[in-house]
């Protein structure tokens, strides 16, 4: 994912979060069929990846195991979406981390 795609991934986050902070109907539906409201605001969710929405309230706060750092799984999508979509990965650390995915999956599937 280059520069760009990064940063509209994270607007679209952004965009995404701030609607259901503000239309309980969207938050609904979010929360309910992720993957259809995340191809609806013009995001693609790969074949065999299942998104899970959670809400964090004042009573409960949800932890997020990350992927292996090894590679295993599904090409470490959940944690680099998570990460570039918070905000929470800065661009260079984000190429590393996409760029180690794929090289681990590859060492993995050699080893298979």
């Amino acid at each position: 994912m280059n520069e760009k795609q990064s940063k509209k991934v994270q607007q679209q986050g952004t965009k995404i979060i701030t609607k259901a902070w503000a239309d309980e109907n969207f938050k609904a539906r979010l929360l309910a069929e992720p993957a259809a409201v995340l191809k609806e605001e013009g995001i693609e969710v790969p074949e065999g990846i299942t998104i899970k929405v959670l809400e964090n309230t004042d009573k409960v706060s949800h932890v997020v195991i990350p992927l292996r750092s090894d590679g295993i799984g599904a090409e470490n999508f959940a944690e680099y979406l998570s990460a570039v979509v918070t905000g929470s990965m800065d661009e260079s650390k984000s190429r590393k981390t996409a760029r180690d995915a794929i090289i681990n999956k590859q060492k993995w599937r050699s080893k298979s």
